[in-house]
């Protein structure tokens, strides 16, 4: 299963490795300005190292000899830095973002865990995984509530789909969640919203249309069953009476169901129609759906 926290664990290690390059690179740029602190330090790493072949040996005297020999090296290193006005963490690992730290995660304003803008190619990669490829253009910070009208009616939505990423439902009575409004309203906006919104949170997500069921394989089936978040498009009730689709589908919302896990069902039918053409499996399940602005449903 695709995980925006998985992505950003296995591109730590690159971070890391950046990390260690610019430290390198500042250390040498030091010392081939002041080779005598160069000298120091590699004599300080020669006495710790015959300091710990005497711990081996049982060597006490040459232990304190090299224990002195340390001590003195290292109030000589600090009077050269401060002599020569050289940062004394020249040689230590500094961060790379200064807002995640390199964690790739901070804290919003809002007090939830966000995603660090310096992972944004991994985001990206997420959303594409996440079966958002075809809406790269679509931007969590380009959307605006009156952008396809209604103002009132689009934000009220919104808001409890964001409600719904952000909080859940801690009662498990709404797992399903219907979406639905007129044609050409910005539903699938809002749903391709939803999800990079939740991705941006930290959570796994998937898009996908309803008729991309017949054509996926089983362990994708899987995933849709086990991630935080699940939104399925172009919802049409009979579609379900064909193929395998009504099979998969209510295998995928059983499986989600019992793990109180959401799923968003978007349409531009009336719930009740939904409820009277769909495979009837399906239809049992979407009669305890929870309604998104449950005041619409009818093409407007």
């Amino acid at each position: 299963m695709v995980s925006i926290r998985d992505l950003i664990t296995s591109s730590n290690s690159d971070v890391r490795a950046s990390r260690e390059i610019a430290r390198d690179k500042t250390v040498r740029q030091v010392y081939d300005s002041y080779p005598e602190l160069e000298k120091i330090d590699s004599d300080i790493v020669a006495a710790r190292a015959t300091e710990l072949i005497a711990v081996i040996d049982n060597n006490v005297v040459e232990q304190n000899h090299s224990r002195a020999l340390t001590s003195q090296l290292r109030d000589k290193r600090e009077r050269f830095i401060s002599r020569n006005d050289i940062d004394p963490h020249f040689d230590e690992e500094k961060v790379i973002c200064d807002i995640c730290k390199d964690t790739g995660f901070y804290q919003n304003k809002g007090g939830m865990m966000q995603v660090c803008r310096c992972r944004q190619e991994d985001i990206e990669e997420c959303y594409r995984l996440s079966g958002l490829e075809d809406y790269s253009l679509i931007k969590l910070e380009n959307y605006k509530d009156d952008h396809f009208g209604r103002k009132a009616h689009r934000m009220a939505m919104r808001r409890e789909l964001v409600e719904l990423v952000v909080k859940g439902d801690k009662s498990g009575e709404h797992c399903i969640n219907i979406l639905c409004d007129g044609v050409q309203t910005g539903k699938t906006f809002l749903a391709v919203y939803i999800v990079k919104l939740a991705i941006n949170l930290g959570h796994s997500a998937y898009y996908l249309r309803l008729d991309e069921l017949a054509g996926k394989y089983d362990d994708e089936l899987d995933d849709y069953k086990d991630s935080d978040l699940l939104v399925i498009d172009d919802y049409i009730a009979n579609m379900t009476m064909t193929g395998m689709i009504g099979t998969r589908l209510n295998s995928i919302l059983e499986s989600r169901i019992a793990r109180g896990l959401p799923v968003i069902i978007v349409t531009s039918f009336p719930v009740t129609s939904l409820i009277a053409e769909s495979d009837v499996r399906i239809a049992g399940k979407l009669k305890r759906a929870h309604i998104i602005a449950e005041d619409k449903g009818r093409s407007k």
